[in-house]
Order: C-alpha cells, then structure tokens, then sequence
C-alpha cells in the first residue's frame, strides 16, 4: 500500500495523541493541541475536524468506538457533535452499527454515515451483524440507498450473507459444523430464512411479539 503523508496543521510543540487506532484508510485518532481536541481519519474530507468542545484534560473524555466518543456531556460522531444525543444514556449495540439512548436508535457506517430514528422509546431488539432491527413488531434498516433509517416490511427477502452471519453469530455460537449431518442441517435453516420477519423469528422468538 502506498504510504502519504497529510499535514494536519497543528502545533508539533502543544499537540499530543490522546487515542489512536486502526491501520491504514481505517487509522483513527483523536489529538490534543492544547486548546481543543481534533479528531483524525482519512475518510474526512480534510482528515481532520476540530470538535466544538474543550480539550480532553478538561473533562472525561471516553472513547465508545472509531467513530463515537463522549466528553463533556455530549456524544460525538467522528468529531462532530450529535445534538440532542442522551449521553448518559448514549450506547452501542455490540457487533452491529446502531446504537441507542433511551429516545431514538443510532445508525452509522463509513459509506451511509449516521442517521437517526427519533421516537425510539418502545421495545428494541437487535441481532449481531445484522443490518435491520425490530422496534415493537415494525422492522428497520438504514438503506445504502437513501442513507436513512427506513421502515421495512417484515415480508422483505433477507441477504444470504446476512442472514448467514446473524445466524453463525446468534444461533450456532460462531462454531463450525461438527459433521456432515450439522452442515445439512444449518443448511436446511438458512434455506427456510427467508424474510427478515423469519430471521427475527428464528433468532429471537419473541422479537414480533
């Protein structure tokens, strides 16, 4: 991979890493110039953004993921403050791109960026690398399409290579099979998944109520 080199235009003197993580194009990290703290990514158009808030001394300051963080009260989303973010409340959901505060559900990736679904107050449910979730009995994705939180019908074909990962992740404990009559076995569930209401209901029963 060729290597390049990008001036951030902070003082070397004053400046000091506080987080850093990922490689290459996924780098990440959040510097410290003694004034205000910045965060750092190749993906942002000018590598850089100032966060509208004090310097890290200043406050707890608590990285939550490469791309959300709280300081002073606030949440964060690669620098940028997400307003009206509950955050104390403010927390992932492990091994998927949403997070959730009590009020609304959070949603983010690299190439969709982050949306929000307000009104979120009602029973959730959500599956490991899965890319819908369930809000009482209505389903939700964030679509590549529009980049936002959308309501699905339950009756919407489920990817093979999503289901397949939800399932290895929440059904069979991210085992391989032990013979040839597990494999068939797995084999006839993921071919009788067809929706993502069947996946919801096979994954987690009493996701529809």
């Amino acid at each position: 991979m060729e290597e390049k080199i990008y001036d951030l235009d902070l003082p070397a003197a004053t400046s000091r890493v506080v987080r850093q993580g990922g490689e290459g194009p996924d780098f990440w990290a959040y510097v410290d110039d003694g004034r205000h703290l910045h965060y750092v990514s190749y993906w942002l158009p000018n590598k850089i953004r100032v966060m509208r808030a004090a310097h890290a001394a200043s406050g707890s300051f608590q990285v939550l993921s490469p791309h959300f963080a709280r300081l002073g009260g606030r949440v964060y989303c690669r620098g940028a403050c997400v307003m009206d973010a509950d955050a104390e409340r403010f927390q992932l959901v492990p091994d998927t791109r949403f997070a959730r505060d009590g009020q609304r559900v959070y949603a983010f990736t690299i190439t969709e960026g982050l949306d929000v679904l307000e009104g979120a107050t009602g029973p959730l449910r959500f599956l490991p690398r899965c890319e819908h979730f369930a809000h009482g009995d209505d389903f939700y994705w964030q679509s590549c399409w529009t980049k936002r939180i959308e309501p699905v019908s339950g009756y919407t074909r489920i990817d093979t290579y999503e289901k397949k990962n939800v399932l290895l992740a929440q059904v069979w404990g991210d085992t391989d099979p032990r013979d040839d009559e597990e494999a068939a076995a797995r084999a006839a569930v993921l071919d009788g998944v067809r929706t993502v209401a069947d996946l919801f209901r096979l994954a987690l029963p009493d996701a529809t109520g």
